[in-house]
């Protein structure tokens, strides 16, 4: 049989980037109803979260942040990302946007997955440090 291999493309490239936000837009209310999930410090999480992975856009700088900032700005304050989806950057400008327009940072939670290169104590401190820089926050 004969194989082809074919070099990948960016998803992008071929999307409809997410639509800007308007600039007169301020945080709505967070969602009624909404679901927390109590961590061992006592600190309540939201349930429910944005996935930055998986979809055309998630690879297009432009399209994240504007997508965390669309999430913020309608109430959300849950996001997962990972080393793997190579958009921390990206993430970190659209929660630093949607803190300027009145997004409480208390109120954000970002949650991420060490990959099993850093596992252990300082190899996962040596980690997390990387990844917050990336992301721009404390």
């Amino acid at each position: 049989p004969t194989f082809f291999c074919l070099a990948p493309q960016p998803l992008w490239y071929k999307t409809t980037p997410t639509p800007a936000v308007p600039k007169e837009m301020r945080p709505l209310p967070r969602p009624e109803g909404e679901l927390f999930l109590t961590l061992p410090g006592g600190e309540q999480m939201p349930a429910n979260g944005l996935g930055t992975c998986c979809r055309a856009t998630a690879y297009h700088d432009e399209s994240v942040r504007r997508t965390i900032l669309w999430y913020l700005l309608q109430g959300g304050r849950h996001i997962d990302t990972a080393d793997l989806y190579l958009n921390h950057r990206a993430i970190g400008e659209g929660i630093r946007m949607a803190m300027r327009r009145g997004v409480p940072r208390s109120e954000i939670f970002v949650t991420t997955k060490i990959p099993p290169d850093f596992f252990g104590t300082d190899n996962a401190e040596m980690w997390m440090e990387r990844v917050l820089d990336e992301l721009g926050l404390e």
